[in-house]
This record gives structure tokens, C-alpha cells and sequence, in this order.
């Protein structure tokens, strides 16, 4: 059992150096590339990672998945029963976004609308920011009261643009096991506020196994080394798999179950960027499990930006800290967050 600190969630292990297996090269237009970054991941991230090779370069996303791009937003029944631990909200946060946790606090992740519509809130950071930003006290002293916020660990690994992904995984491997329970799991921006009424209103409605929900992109790698989405790792591919973008990316329990083990830490997918690897585990799951998967996008998702409000939104993406309470305010006005 993982030791967890009376005043704040620390998952600690006595480590076990991993074995990591090989996949190599299916495809020969790509075994010289992949070389190059074999090298490259060996110096950056050490001996123990290695990159995933088995994916095709191309695949049709039809063969292993059953799109739902257009999901109609059910309408809203009074007094609807949801279900507990409906879905596990993973909030990725940050040392310097203490408001931001505070707000969400505050607004969407208030106790009475956990218990309204069946989900619960965590806050995430990497252990070892924490320590470095000097403030584990801080962070001790405000989960003294709703004992919400949970530590990671990365072995080998600090937190940085590249390792965003590693941190995702460290999180499903390290909080799957305390929170195995749930029927869907959710990683969300620390700058969000979601109506949490029609989310949970797609939710009761969708298979428990196999489902993908959010916000889905396919589109060509970032070639330009010199742009912020320059991913190294994925240019041998025209295309990406079908991903969900990660300000609201939701998995059934058995897909969570699925990511929480280390060799999805130590072995890369071809993606050097945080969502886009998620897309060929994706398709790995489906294909090691043989089942066809679900893959839901609502029509009414969201734009991903903040800057324009709906109040039929399920999410408002990219809020500043201010935006985040003037807008669950509005959202409220409109009617939602009441069952």
C-alpha cells in the first residue's frame, strides 16, 4: 500500500529498476529516424527509456474505433440519480497556480456538486516541484481541510515541456490504485471551469468500458523545430492518431487501469509532446484487447478557449485566474451546477 502523509497524499516506492522491452521497427522508412532517437531519449531521459517502434505509420481509426463526433447533449432531467465516483476529476496543476486551485475549489469542485452529480476532485503536482519551489508547506496547510491534493513522484525525470506525458502516467500509475473505483477518469487544465451538470448527463449515458470522450485531433506533426509543438518523435508520421486534447480528456476505468502501469512510463510512444502520445496507447489498448472502442466528442464541448461565453458549454478552457469565478458565476446564472 502506497504511505500516504496525514496532511498531504505522497505515493512513495521502494523502486525497482524497470526491464523495459524493445519494440523494434515494423516500418523500414522509419528504422533510421528512430536511431536518431533512440540516441536522443537514451541522453536525455537515461538508460531506461526506450521508444515504442511497433506502430504502423498510417492506420484508419475506423478499424478500431466507433466515432460518436457529433454526440447530441441529452436534456437535463430534474432530480437525475447519478451514479457515485461517476468520474475522477485529475486536475494537473502547478506550484505557482495556488489561486487557480483555490478557485476551482470554490466553484465547480465545491463539495455539494461532488455529491450532486457523482465525481470527485484531485489536484496534482510532481513531488519534486513542489520541494523545489519551497512550498510543501503551503500545499500541507491547504489540504488540511479537504485533503485533496496529491504528490507524484517521476523516477528519473524533473517536470518540463517534454515530460508532461511522464507525468500523466506517473499520475495513473500512482492515484489508479486509490481510486480504482470509478467509472470514468478525467485529466483537466488547472485553469477550467466545467459544468459538471452536462458532463455527468453524457456520462451515465456512455459505455463503461472502452470509451474515450473529449475534444478528439488527427492532424500532421509539427514539423518547424524552432515552434513550442515541434515534436521530435513523431515526424516519421503524416499524421497522428486520434487524441483527445488534455484540458478534458476522459477514459472509462478499464482504459486508466490500462495506463497505470510503468512500462507506459519507460516506454515512449513516437510523440515527444503531453495529449498526442495518448493517441497511439489508444489504439495499442484496442488492439491488445481486441475490442472496438468508443470514442465521444459532444457538440457542445466547448471551443477550448475561454474567450467567448455560451452558457451551453460543457467546458471553459484557458480562463485566466479572475475568469474562473466570473465565469462559474454566469454558468450558475444560466441554470447550471442544479439538478
Amino acid at each position: 500500500m502506497p504511505f500516504v502523509n496525514s496532511d498531504v497524499h505522497v505515493k512513495h516506492y521502494d523502486f525497482v529498476y524497470p526491464v523495459v522491452r524493445q519494440n523494434n521497427s515494423t516500418e523500414p522508412s522509419a528504422t533510421l529516424y528512430y536511431k536518431k532517437i533512440e540516441k536522443y531519449i537514451s541522453k536525455k531521459f537515461g538508460p531506461y527509456f526506450t521508444l515504442d517502434e511497433s506502430y504502423p505509420l498510417k492506420v484508419n481509426v475506423n478499424t478500431y474505433a466507433t466515432l460518436k463526433l457529433e454526440y447530441k447533449q441529452p436534456i437535463h432531467k430534474n432530480k437525475t440519480h447519478y451514479p457515485q465516483k461517476l468520474f475522477l476529476a485529475m486536475i494537473h496543476t502547478m506550484p505557482n497556480k495556488i489561486q487557480n486551485i483555490i478557485n476551482i475549489r470554490n466553484t465547480w469542485c465545491q463539495e455539494k456538486h461532488e455529491l450532486e452529480f457523482g465525481f470527485k476532485c484531485i489536484f496534482i503536482l510532481v513531488k519534486g516541484s513542489v520541494e523545489k519551489s519551497n512550498k510543501t508547506t503551503t500545499f500541507k496547510e491547504m489540504n488540511s481541510t479537504k485533503q485533496d491534493i496529491y504528490f507524484v513522484e517521476m523516477p528519473f525525470l524533473n517536470e518540463e515541456w517534454n515530460t508532461l506525458y511522464h507525468k500523466d502516467i506517473a499520475s495513473y500509475i500512482q492515484l489508479y490504485p486509490i481510486f480504482n473505483d470509478y467509472k470514468f477518469y478525467g485529466r483537466f487544465d488547472n485553469h477550467v471551469i466545467v459544468n459538471v451538470d452536462m458532463l455527468s448527463d453524457i456520462l451515465i449515458e456512455l459505455p463503461t468500458n472502452g470509451t474515450v470522450f473529449g475534444q478528439f485531433y488527427s492532424h500532421e506533426p509539427h514539423g518547424d523545430k524552432k515552434s513550442k509543438y515541434y515534436d521530435m518523435f513523431a515526424q516519421p508520421f503524416k499524421k497522428y492518431y486520434s487524441f483527445v486534447a488534455g484540458y478534458i480528456a476522459l477514459y472509462s476505468n478499464d482504459m486508466a487501469e490500462y495506463f497505470s502501469t510503468w512500462d507506459k512510463y519507460f516506454q515512449i510512444p513516437p510523440s515527444s509532446l503531453e495529449d498526442t502520445p495518448f493517441g497511439f496507447l489508444i489504439y495499442r489498448y484496442a488492439m491488445e484487447k481486441h475490442i472496438k472502442l468508443t470514442f465521444v466528442q459532444p457538440k457542445q464541448i466547448g471551443t477550448g478557449h475561454s474567450g467567448q461565453y455560451d452558457k451551453n458549454y460543457i467546458i471553459f478552457h484557458r480562463a485566466r485566474e479572475n475568469d474562473l469565478v466570473q465565469y462559474y458565476n454566469r454558468c450558475v446564472k444560466d441554470g447550471h451546477f442544479v439538478n
